[in-house]
């Protein structure tokens, strides 16, 4: 694991043990605890016995009425013609006819903090966490790559795009699409998977338009440690074209979140190239930048050193990504 790593798990250990994190175990429940049950008189007949419904954990909603308004609370009962839900000190009382939708917002937190609706990557390497299912991503990054990413499900992703500015440099040679897909779990409250390969896809290049084209791309497997407000990544791959070699790749990435609206991000890339790439050595990139938050929206704006071997650009290279986070809200069904 990598220092890195390995520093986010010692705050994330120290945080947890102060009571900052972490959820706390529920009390378990007296041994010797004793439930009186009345017995009835002979002939008088026992009313049912109904078993205990267990408390539904707390779940914060935001909740669209008909009429237009958004408001968020905290789930209390539900049935099938009302929900009840607590805002504030107030216990409010909605009928469903009243209700256009409702979403369970497992990342919104009490205090109103938001999760970082671009915590699935850095500025371009993934981190190993997921879009939900039903979550859509749309990102520009530079004025270089735009990308539409889908969650299938909580544990499959897939994108595509292009750079459609250069679609018109030398049609049909310069025609492209870009398409990847990500598989990722949770191994740990702190430890997350994932794997997957992305790819440029080129079928007209040098070839006109009877040609067969050409394919690259980088296949990877992260390793992200952390949560939403903190976390660092490695990532481990090869970049690779079709015909051809390939060569491996690496990079080290990290956020962690200053405030309710800002986090700092760096992404660093070392390709040890093996002639297949570029032939001038060691490919390096070294990242920071500041990511700019809303509930749905994130930007970065950075700044990249790069060199190869011992040639170095001699100028910091700006770097300002986008990306807009869908969440259509889920209707809950009645229980």
């Amino acid at each position: 694991m990598t220092p890195l790593a390995l520093c986010v798990l010692a705050v994330l250990g120290a945080a947890e043990d102060a009571g900052v994190v972490g959820v706390q175990p529920e009390p378990e429940p007296d041994a010797g605890a004793v439930t009186a049950v009345a017995v009835p008189d002979a002939g008088v007949s026992a009313p049912p016995i109904v078993a205990a419904t267990p408390p539904v954990p707390s779940k914060r909603l935001r909740l669209l009425l008909i009429d237009g308004q958004e408001l968020h609370g905290t789930f209390v009962r539900e049935d099938a013609t009302e929900l009840v839900v607590k805002i504030g000190s107030s216990m409010l009382t909605f009928r469903r006819n009243d209700l256009k939708a409702v979403d369970d917002v497992a990342d919104l937190k009490a205090d109103g903090t938001f999760l970082d609706p671009n915590r699935t990557r850095y500025l371009y390497s993934p981190s190993a966490m997921m879009l939900r299912q039903g979550e859509v991503t749309l990102s520009q990054f530079e004025l270089i790559l735009t990308t539409v990413a889908v969650g299938v499900t909580d544990w499959l992703s897939l994108q595509a795009g292009a750079s459609i500015p250069i679609w018109f440099v030398q049609i049909p040679q310069s025609l492209h699409a870009v398409a990847a897909l990500k598989l990722g779990w949770p191994v740990h409250k702190y430890v997350h998977l994932a794997a997957g390969v992305q790819t440029l896809l080129l079928p007209f290049l040098n070839t006109g338009r009877t040609g067969t084209g050409g394919v690259a791309g980088v296949g990877f497997g992260t390793v992200t440690v952390g949560h939403s407000e903190m976390h660092a990544s490695f990532s481990g791959g090869a970049l690779f074209t079709v015909p051809g070699a390939a060569s491996p790749a690496f990079s080290l990435s990290g956020s962690i979140r200053l405030a309710k609206p800002v986090a700092l991000v760096t992404e660093n890339w070392v390709i040890p190239d093996i002639g297949a790439v570029t032939g001038s050595g060691v490919i390096y990139i070294i990242t920071a930048a500041a990511r700019l938050m809303g509930e749905q929206l994130a930007v970065d704006v950075g700044l990249a050193l790069a060199g190869a071997g011992r040639n170095v650009v001699p100028f910091p290279i700006p770097i300002v990504s986008v990306a807009y986070n869908f969440r259509p809200p889920r209707a809950r069904q009645p229980p």
